[in-house]
């Protein structure tokens, strides 16, 4: 069947047409975008020229008087654009500039817009409400439930939320942050919970009980806490089946210290893996327990390169006693120990500090 050339040509002109006309419609939804987005702009460009002298301390008058005192700057009446302001300057602000942006009018139509933001459905919008909210320091209902949120920006900014505003509940699920697939929220979980210090060492000891999936960074944690009271979990840990948690546990030994803590380092000088060993090592570096230099001299005959350099590195460190051990090393007839002896008496010191 051949159809009329006169109805293939509608056929075609139809087909242009409606070509143009998608052009047309894209073309006219682009330009709306742009002039919303040039508005916008214009909009949070003339806020920030008011309030930023104000934020600043910047002043003008003989006196020394603020150039934001006699009149406040105004948020404006689009919470959109206000929010997104507010959130891009996180990180920018803290102390009295902070405080005076507080003091701006319309502030708290943005907290409260910023709140219902953080239930928004929109991924970016949640992340520019707590972003507002943080730097706000605004104490508003829970925000808890943000650090369970699918997006990570999401987590990491209620893990800043909760350091700020403590709770038993916050705390436990900073903990449980600790095991997130994402290493930048495992950070955030971990810094906050550094921020929050005491309060952080007794909801800590209770998690390191439960032998979480992540009981490395549990541990890395308490290390930094270094507190007395971990030393226990510490100590227990440091038989654990998995490397990775004994070495952990190195490090937090080292970092509390104390006899039963050099006992335990020691012990661990003889560890089935390298890591570990090498922990043990720079542990009782750490420590300055120059009376274990002996034991530390057998590391100079490990066949693992990281464990002799990790032991030759904390003889270097354990002053005269240490260096006594370099010093034979030097001659010895097995060429592991004289090697990495010579190796670090030659390097200068700041390179032995920063170790492997």
């Amino acid at each position: 069947m051949r159809l009329d050339p006169a109805v293939v040509q509608l056929l075609i002109l139809g087909e242009a047409a409606a070509f143009v006309m998608l052009v047309t419609l894209a073309l006219m939804v682009t330009a709306s975008g742009r002039r919303t987005a040039l508005r916008r702009n214009a909009l949070r460009e003339a806020w920030l020229r008011r309030v930023l002298p104000r934020i600043g301390g910047e002043t003008d008058a003989p006196d020394g008087s603020s150039r934001g005192s006699a009149e406040t700057p105004t948020l404006g009446t689009d919470d959109r654009w206000a929010i997104t302001t507010i959130s891009r300057l996180t990180g920018q602000l803290s102390g009295q500039s902070a405080e005076r942006l507080l003091a701006t009018k319309g502030e708290a139509r943005a907290r409260m817009a910023a709140q219902q933001w953080c239930r928004s459905r929109r991924s970016w919008r949640r992340v520019q409400g707590i972003r507002a909210l943080n730097l706000l320091q605004v104490a508003v209902p829970d925000l808890t439930y943000l650090l369970g949120d699918r997006r990570p920006d999401v987590r990491t900014e209620a893990a800043a939320w909760v350091a700020m505003h403590p709770t038993t509940r916050g705390i436990n699920q900073l903990l449980t942050m600790l095991g997130d697939d994402e290493g930048r929220c495992r950070w955030a979980a971990s810094d906050a919970l550094l921020r929050l210090g005491a309060r952080s060492v007794d909801p800590l000891r209770a998690y390191l009980d439960t032998d979480p999936p992540r009981l490395d960074e549990a541990l890395r944690l308490a290390a930094q806490l270094a507190t007395p009271a971990l030393l226990a979990p510490a100590l227990r840990e440091s038989h654990h089946r998995r490397p990775a948690v004994r070495a952990a546990a190195a490090h937090a030994l080292a970092a509390v210290g104390g006899e039963p803590a050099v006992d335990a380092l020691t012990r661990m000088l003889q560890d089935d893996d390298a890591e570990v060993r090498a922990a043990a090592a720079r542990g009782l570096g750490d420590l300055e327990c120059w009376t274990r230099a002996a034991e530390v001299a057998d590391l100079l005959y490990d066949p693992v390169w990281a464990v002799r350099r990790s032991a030759a590195a904390t003889l270097r460190s354990l002053g005269p006693v240490g260096r006594l051990h370099l010093r034979r090393a030097l001659t010895d007839a097995d060429p592991r120990a004289a090697e990495i002896a010579k190796h670090v008496v030659d390097l200068p010191e700041v390179a032995v500090a920063v170790g492997p």
